[in-house]
């Protein structure tokens, strides 16, 4: 399966990570202990926005938004979100961000049960496994590479770390577009599959040649979405990255 690569998103593509996020925005936002209990009306909502988030720093954003009590409805807290990141106060989000990897950080090498107990794989992560095709897969995520590649082998999935690219590679580009376009000349990809949650990732991505686009539609997509169910994105994996190479 030469030259043909999968890349995916890892938030709300293998795993389901809204209660870590949610836990991390609250004690950053509120001053709220993750250990505290969910309140779950407040989950709902911020799990109605969430899909529009897709750097940590918007977390910022969202919680402002949530705890602004002017807010009508979600139509108007998406108006509000995307004027926001348009007019970024970038020393405040920063150090949202700062904390909000701190205390990541801290769950992981201190409190490592509870942070594991809070990330669940989807069925798709596991049909995804039984394929085999790990050299082939390519994490593209603004998740911290560490907590990815913890989360990963604690499940037995063993990734080469190279193909792991987290929020500290991702830095270095303006998007998500800018990676896979660069990586697929450099390597001469001739066919790839790119698996995302979140649309405005995809659709920047629409004139890259030989990358087939996904959106899947079981992640922290917004309520109009029309994407693929995890059982059509395996089987375009079979049809386009597997059984072509046998024929």
């Amino acid at each position: 399966m030469k030259n043909k690569i999968i890349f995916l998103d890892f938030d709300g593509v293998l795993f389901d990570s809204a209660k870590e996020s949610y836990l991390l925005a609250r004690y950053v936002f509120d001053s709220i202990s993750p250990f505290n209990p969910i309140d779950n009306i407040d989950y709902a909502k911020y799990m109605e926005n969430r899909y529009l988030v897709s750097n940590s720093w918007q977390y910022y954003y969202l919680m402002l938004l949530l705890r602004d009590i002017s807010v009508k409805d979600s139509t108007e807290l998406k108006e509000k979100y995307l004027q926001l990141i348009s007019n970024r106060d970038i020393n405040a989000d920063n150090e949202f961000d700062k904390k909000f990897q701190g205390m990541r950080k801290t769950l992981i090498n201190e409190h490592y049960e509870f942070w594991k107990s809070l990330e669940m794989p989807f069925p798709f992560f596991h049909e995804l496994k039984k394929l085999n095709i790990t050299k082939n897969i390519i994490i593209v995520s603004t998740k911290n590479k560490e907590a990815i590649i913890k989360k990963c082998k604690e499940y037995d999935f063993h990734l080469i770390d190279d193909n792991i690219i987290g929020k500290e590679i991702l830095k270095g580009y303006k998007s998500k577009h800018e990676f896979i376009e660069k990586f697929m000349k450099e390597n001469s990809i001739n066919k790839a599959i790119f698996v995302e949650d979140n649309e405005d990732n995809l659709n920047s991505c629409r004139n890259i040649s030989n990358l087939k686009l996904c959106l899947a539609k079981w992640g922290y997509v917004s309520p109009n979405a029309k994407g693929q169910s995890e059982e059509d994105i395996i089987k375009l994996i079979q049809e386009e990255i597997i059984c072509t190479t046998t024929k």
